[in-house]
């Protein structure tokens, strides 16, 4: 039997946080300080009156879009929102830095970008803002803290889609060394983890807990890599792969009414932790700090719960199918390690090839 837990192991998520707070920003202080806020009316007035926030976000469904249209709805500010990979999001912000061409305002991305962002390259060109203390952060749960410079945003389940039609139940995998089983080669297609996103996620997490020689095996399969998570799902829905590895669970409540369904193996699932942070010398700063705290209100975490992710101030998904809420209380098998992205990033083109 797939293992689904109906409650969230909450020494799990403290455990995400220790590893998530322990990245080494080199030095908190080479990110430009912001002023200590205290009249946030006055915040409001003058976002209004710049105008508009830019969100870059590599959500791959619409809840940052929803959130835009919620935070227009609530200030009367539109929302821009530029979905793309994240390996793409670190290049055009490090490319916009160093020229000098500020066009973001906000990220909204996972720990993985965070740590690849948050170093001594980030630092110097001064790619994050630090923001005041927010008037939301108060509604944080115990297990995630603002930082000043990062906002936790949401929890994130990340593991397999299955056809229900190629994969009857009982036939599954019912754990990860499963899928080394020679009836799944050549039947499976991967988030490519030699690239920013949920497959870099999944498959360090499985090279931590398995080994690299689990890798190994596993690219013997005749592994497909895609960098398209939502062409690479529909490409399952439509029967042209049995599996995809490093799928969002998010992404269930758009795929209602076709023949896939999401597994999770004995072990658990890897997860990951999403972010919003300001970016330095944003050309809406004022704007771009009311979405940090905005995205922290009630509304915001229910639209966010309600797309298959936890909630980190604790707000339950409301409108989420059944079979989709189960996997929000999943096993963890665990969060990739920010701190060797880099050299995970090798392994997997020596592995996967380049």
């Amino acid at each position: 039997m797939l293992s689904v837990l109906r409650s969230v192991h909450r020494h799990s998520y403290r455990s995400i946080l220790a590893l998530a707070s322990g990245v080494a920003l080199v030095s908190l202080q080479a990110f430009p300080v912001a002023a200590q806020v205290t009249d946030w009316a006055q915040v409001q007035r003058d976002a209004q009156k710049e105008g508009k926030v830019v969100v870059y976000s590599s959500a791959t469904n619409d809840s940052t879009r929803q959130l835009g249209r919620l935070f227009e709805e609530t200030y009367g500010i539109p929302v821009e929102v530029l979905q793309i990979r994240g390996a793409e999001m670190r290049e055009r912000l490090r490319t916009e830095a160093a020229a000098g061409r500020h066009i973001s305002d906000v990220i909204d991305s996972n720990s993985a970008i965070r740590a690849m962002l948050a170093n001594k390259d980030a630092a110097q060109l001064e790619i994050f803002a630090r923001h005041p203390e927010l008037p939301n952060a108060k509604l944080l749960r115990p297990e995630w803290k603002d930082d000043g410079i990062f906002v936790p945003l949401h929890v994130g389940m990340i593991s397999i889609l299955a056809n229900s039609e190629l994969v009857p139940e009982g036939s599954e995998p019912k754990n990860w060394k499963d899928l080394l089983d020679p009836k799944w080669k050549g039947k499976m297609i991967a988030d490519d983890p030699r690239a920013a996103g949920a497959g870099n996620g999944l498959f360090s997490v499985l090279r931590d807990r398995f080994g690299p020689d689990y890798l190994k095996a596993l690219a013997a399969q005749d592994l497909v890599m895609s960098r398209q998570q939502n062409i690479a799902s529909r490409q399952v829905a439509q029967k042209e792969y049995s599996l995809y590895l490093g799928f969002p669970f998010r992404g269930l409540s758009q795929m209602r009414g076709l023949p896939v369904r999401g597994l999770i193996p004995s072990e658990g699932t890897s997860v990951t932790s999403g972010i919003v942070a300001q970016i330095a010398k944003a050309p809406h700063p004022n704007a771009a700090l009311l979405f940090l705290n905005f995205v922290l209100s009630d509304k915001a975490q229910d639209i966010l719960a309600d797309s298959g992710v936890l909630s980190v101030t604790g707000r339950p998904a409301r409108s989420l199918d059944s079979d989709i809420k189960q996997f929000a209380s999943a096993k963890v098998l665990g969060e990739a390690n920010p701190l060797t992205a880099d050299e995970a990033f090798e392994a997997f083109a020596e592995i996967f090839g380049k």
